[in-house]
């Protein structure tokens, strides 16, 4: 073993490194003077959620450790579950393969494999956690942490198993009812968030979302600026320069965003100035001052009324209700 890693860190560790760097430092520089800087936008933007950063480093632990449970829980929920809707028996699912996978690595198991695999669940964990405690919801990070997961309950069960030298039979019984009830409470979850998602793509993407595009498209002009959190759909059918929310595509708003805060669509759009505003109600409210005073509105959309024909179709349905209207604003002559 010690040959062995003395031969990789001599030989093989620096033809790891060479090639990496010829990969990648191309790419790097291209970035850098073309964009001014190699980090992505979107991760700037995202960066200013939350005001966690500001925190003495021991609150933000206490935050952090107090955001496990719910972080390693989350992991195996859908994506949008904190919107409401579903019902308690994918909690307990989430809690239980989250808690084995997250402290198993603690357990006295004569087999290391599960155990390493169950540690990098943790240390992903504490990262999710992090971000949960910062106030930042990013859901689509979970995957790897959640496959991990899986590898860990799977290959833990079976240690313990062979560990305590459990009955065959009773191994074979216990093993089958388990894997079983877990597959079908994860089918169980795909088919509804698999629903879920589709009424969201009717009834949010192409009944609203898409229409305020198109209707900005018709009724601004060329050239006008359009200050929104919602980009993708909106952005794409109106083809008007998005000032969006946190800045994905806006530098200029990253820039107001560090200098007011986050969510202070009041102070932002006071200072980007947009031609037209298109906003949530609740996010309307807190803008409300520059809207009164600049401001006119000129079109609601309000798909409730579609939510409420299909409420009772599916779970999740405070994923839809919370995009459910929008409220467009033209800024006075």
């Amino acid at each position: 073993f010690s040959d062995n890693k003395k031969h990789f860190i001599r030989c093989l560790l620096p033809r790891y490194a060479a090639v990496c760097t010829a990969l990648y430092l191309p790419w790097f520089i291209t970035m850098w003077m073309y964009y001014g800087s190699p980090v992505p936008n979107t991760i700037v933007a995202k960066s200013h959620y939350g005001n966690f950063s500001k925190l003495f480093i021991i609150d933000q632990i206490n935050m952090v450790l107090a955001n496990i449970p719910y972080a390693f829980s989350r992991i195996y929920l859908p994506i949008y579950f904190h919107f409401g809707g579903w019902p308690p028996l994918y909690n307990i699912f989430a809690f239980i393969i989250g808690f084995f996978s997250f402290f198993y690595w603690l357990l006295p198991t004569k087999e290391t494999l599960p155990r390493v695999f169950s540690a990098i669940f943790a240390i992903l964990t504490l990262y999710l956690a992090y971000l949960n405690a910062s106030a930042a919801v990013f859901p689509w990070y979970q995957p790897p942490a959640a496959l991990i997961g899986l590898v860990t309950f799977v290959l833990g069960i079976n240690s313990l198993i062979r560990q305590f030298k459990i009955s065959k039979t009773i191994t074979t019984l216990s093993i089958t009812s388990l894997y079983l009830a877990f597959s079908l409470v994860t089918v169980s979850l795909f088919y509804n968030v698999t629903k879920q998602l589709k009424y969201q793509q009717d009834i949010i993407e192409n009944n609203q979302r898409m229409q305020i595009g198109l209707w900005l498209n018709k009724n601004s002009i060329e050239g006008e600026t359009i200050y929104l959190e919602p980009l993708g759909y909106i952005g794409y059918f109106s083809q008007r320069k998005m000032l969006d929310y946190p800045g994905l595509v806006s530098p200029s708003i990253i820039k107001l965003i560090a200098k007011h805060g986050p969510l202070q669509h009041n102070a932002i759009i006071t200072d980007a100035k947009p031609d037209w505003v298109v906003l949530r109600p609740r996010e309307a409210q807190v803008a409300q001052q520059i809207l009164g005073e600049k401001y006119t509105l000129k079109k609601g959309f309000d798909v409730l009324p579609e939510i409420a024909k299909v409420k009772d179709e599916i779970y999740g349905i405070g994923y839809l209700v919370a995009d459910s209207q929008f409220l467009i604003y033209k800024r006075k002559e």
